[in-house]
This record gives C-alpha cells, structure tokens and sequence, in this order.
C-alpha cells in the first residue's frame, strides 16, 4: 500500500503556468486584481529570500577566499540579491556560456555553475599565469581549457559544498565535464531554479546590496546631501520643483537586460543556479526544527487500527427456500417453511454481504446466536486490512 497520497493539483498548476509562460501577454487584469509576474517563480516568502540573502553573503566570502588562492587574486566577490527564475530565463542575456553540472549527495541534479566563455578564457589564462585576454567571441574552449575550468570549478563547488552544509541542505558535487545548459541541468521547463552571481569586488554594482539591508553611513551621507540642498536651493518662492515623474540626469538608472535586474554593461560574472527544491532547507527559519517525514510502518499501524477499530454488521443466514407464490399467499400462523439447509448444516455469516465466516446455531443468555465453526477470513477482507 503506498503511503503517499496522489493529488493532481500541482499538475494542473503546472500546466496553467505553463500556459501563461508560451503563450504571449496575459490579458489586462481587473482594477482590483494586483499584477503577478508569471515570467518568474515565486518560491520563497520575503522572509525566506533574507535568509539566502545571508547564505549569499557566507557563499561570497568563501568563494572569495576559494578563487583568490586558486587565481592568486584578492579582488574579492560580491554576490547579487538571489533571484528566481526558470530554466528558459537562464540564458536570456545572450551571453555565450559555459556550464558544469551539479548533482546532491544521492546523485540528483540539483544545479549548475555558470561561467560566460569570455570570464572562462580570462581565467585560464590568469591560472596559467598570463594575461587575460580580449577574448569576447562565443568559441568553444580547448580540451585543455576545459580540464582547467574544471579545476575551478572543482574549488567553487567544494566551497558552495561545506556552506550549505554547515547551512542545513545536503552537500553537492560536480560533474566532471563543461557542457551547455541543457545538458547541465535536464529537467522540466517548469522547474523553478534560483541564481546566485557573484562579481569581482572591484567590478560589482551598487545595486548588489541585498534589499532590506541598513547602511547607516550611506543615510547619514544621505540625510547631508539633503541637508545641504535645502541651504542651497533659492529663495525666490515662484521657484517650482520638478514633477515626480520628470526625467533626473542627475541620477540615471541603470540600465537593465531582463536578467536579474543587471545593467546590461556589467562584466561577465560566474553564477551558480540552484533548484528550489535543493533550497529549501535553507530557507526555512528553523531548519533544525524540520519534520523528518511520516514512518511508513507507523503510518501502516494507524490505519489497520482504524480499520480494525471500525464497526461492521454480521449476519446469519439460516438458510433460503422456494415455494410457489400461490402457497405464498395463502400462508397463516403457524405453517412451515422447509429451508434449503439440513439441522446438522453450517449457516452463513456476512458482513456487507459477502460470506466471511462458517458457524452453527447456539443459544446464549437467552439469545439466539452462533458458533464459528470456520475462521477462513474472506479474500476481500483480507486486501482491506
């Protein structure tokens, strides 16, 4: 008997938001209705996302200390704000790139690391001990490249390993081999996945801070600025502000690619994509805390005590006769009808009607009842329990 109940509602989920994802715009929702991005999961509550926004921060600093031994570097990383996304966003910068499976302690994928071909060349080089070149084009890398890449690769996962480890989830390993996204990660176009990029500290944007994070230095810095701007803004009370929505070239924003909210000039940066599923753990506010799941043979004890604590009607059947319906009819107090079973015979016991037990008739306490004579159980009794 399986212990885990079947229900086809993720399934029908799944498919609506599939739907929603290949086949263009949504129509306009109501006034009342608030706008939900389909083009991207949500997985994690807000309080979740704070929680592997730390995780980030612990990855970065070891990955930090990961790569500057291995690239001789002490640049740094600087993660962005995770962001979730589907395995269809994954490449949509455009950006030609190189990837090495990821798989959980029991051989599951469960990610990838990401590495733009142009950061993956300049690597090499930089473990090789040259200089990082121009190389910017979308060229496959060397065999030699390539076992290099990995051994980068093979640091990045060791440390992503022992971080979400110490965090609560499972370890991970690589594959050994460099290959595309879709072969890195074969799964569902529904699987909802989460990135990771970490920049060079020299390179990474303002815009990396997590959200929800307080610098007191940049509202001191702040609260100056505006200070001094109420000194300096002129007298003359006929002076107007700017509307709201006017165009500030004081203060551009940046500009986006789609991708995480990334400005579209950004250096190449490596990534790690991990499944929301492996996350978990991580997310949760007390891992400790977690339920290890039913025990099937516990499970399997409840139920056959309810089964056998519930109640079911028996009956005796003595027997059955035929008579012609004229003799039926003209019946009175004190006629008898043969029955088709001998006085010595076994009668019937049933329980929904179905003969489960033998017996014999018996008087007891002054009632009429019967002596079970066969404990043959009925087959289909014996599928219920």
């Amino acid at each position: 008997m399986s212990t885990k109940p079947q229900c086809a509602m993720p399934g029908a989920l799944e498919r609506l938001r599939q739907a929603a994802r290949h086949q263009g715009s949504p129509t306009d929702p109501a006034g009342d209705v608030t706008d939900y991005d389909w083009s991207r999961p949500h997985h994690f509550t807000a309080a979740a996302h704070r929680r592997l926004d730390d995780f980030a921060r612990r990855l970065q600093d070891r990955l930090g200390t990961a790569l500057g031994h291995v690239l001789r570097t002490g640049a740094g990383l600087v993660a962005d704000p995770p962001a979730e996304c589907y395995p269809t966003a994954v490449d949509d910068d455009g950006a030609s790139a190189c990837y090495v499976p990821l798989r959980d302690a029991d051989g599951h994928p469960c990610g990838a690391l990401r590495f733009p071909r142009p950061l993956a060349a300049a690597w090499v080089e930089r473990l090789l001990g040259g200089t990082p070149s121009s190389r910017t084009g979308g060229e496959n890398l060397s065999p030699l490249e390539a076992g290099l890449l990995l051994d980068i690769a093979s640091w990045m996962a060791k440390a992503v390993s022992e971080i979400a480890s110490s965090a609560g989830t499972a370890a991970v390993q690589h594959e050994p081999t460099v290959t595309g996204w879709a072969e890195a990660l074969p799964t569902d176009q529904a699987e909802e996945l989460c990135r990771f990029v970490f920049r060079e500290a020299d390179t990474a944007a303002p815009a990396a801070t997590p959200p929800n994070s307080q610098n007191e230095t940049d509202d001191t810095e702040s609260d100056a600025d505006t200070d001094q701007a109420d000194e300096d803004a002129p007298d003359d009370a006929s002076a107007e502000a700017p509307p709201a929505d006017a165009d500030t070239p004081d203060t551009p924003a940046p500009a986006d690619d789609g991708v995480g909210g990334q400005p579209a000039d950004a250096p190449p940066a490596p990534a790690l994509l991990l499944t929301s599923r492996f996350l978990e753990p991580l997310a949760e506010a007390d891992p400790a805390a977690r339920s290890a799941g039913p025990d099937p043979d516990e499970f399997y004890r409840q139920l056959q005590s309810r089964i056998e604590a519930a109640s079911v009607t028996v009956r005796a059947d003595l027997g059955a006769g035929s008579i012609p319906l004229g003799d039926f009819l003209d019946l009175e107090p004190g006629d008898v009808v043969l029955l088709n079973r001998a006085r010595g015979d076994t009668i019937d016991l049933t329980v929904d009607g179905q003969i489960v037990l033998r017996a014999r008739p018996a008087v007891t306490a002054g009632h009429y009842a019967v002596e079970v004579q066969d404990l043959r159980r009925h087959p289909r009794v014996e599928l219920a329990i």
